[in-house]
């Protein structure tokens, strides 16, 4: 009721009305303390290919393979590749992946889904291994993930052959 009220109120004085106001109005009815109003979650912390994105663009010149040197570009053209394939694999789905729902069995899927696109076992376990790199960078950051994507075995391969996949951890 408080919402149709406001809605009413605005529309006759000719406010804007949009999904700011909208939010406005709600908070204003739960009574939010002003600070959270504006304070939202990124959709990096919560979308596992934005989070890749987000992550190649501001991190991957910073983050050390070894005591002097940083990543160089070929990697994060394999990660930008990878990302790419996690996208259409979410365009497949119909559905975004979130890091927090990201674990064995979706991993599972999107290695079921590369071999349908008829990638190599051994690119699919790159791949695996990147999905895992990171679910791995994002944890570091604080986002809640899927403890099973952490497991250490992943199978791939046609009904006779089964490679086994392990997670080396970084």
């Amino acid at each position: 009721v408080y919402v149709v009220e406001q809605y009413n109120e605005a529309y006759m004085i000719g406010d804007s009305i949009n999904k700011e106001w909208l939010a406005d109005i709600v908070s204003t009815f739960f009574d939010r303390p002003k600070q959270e109003k504006n304070h939202a979650i990124e959709t990096h912390f919560i979308y596992f290919t934005d989070f890749g994105t987000w992550w190649i663009e501001n991190k991957a010149k910073t983050w050390r393979t070894s005591k002097n040197q940083y990543l160089n570009s070929r990697i994060v053209q394999q990660y930008e590749s990878f990302i790419k394939i996690s996208r259409a694999f979410e365009t497949n789905k119909k559905t975004r992946l979130k890091i927090k729902e990201l674990g064995e069995l979706a991993i599972s899927d999107l290695a079921e889904f590369m071999e349908k696109q008829k990638f190599s076992a051994s690119t699919i376990k790159r791949h695996i291994g990147r999905a895992k790199f990171f679910i791995h960078r994002a944890s570091e950051l604080g986002v809640t993930i899927d403890r099973s994507s952490a497991a250490h075995k992943t199978f791939i391969g046609k009904d006779d052959f089964d490679t086994v996949v392990p997670y080396l951890d970084e």
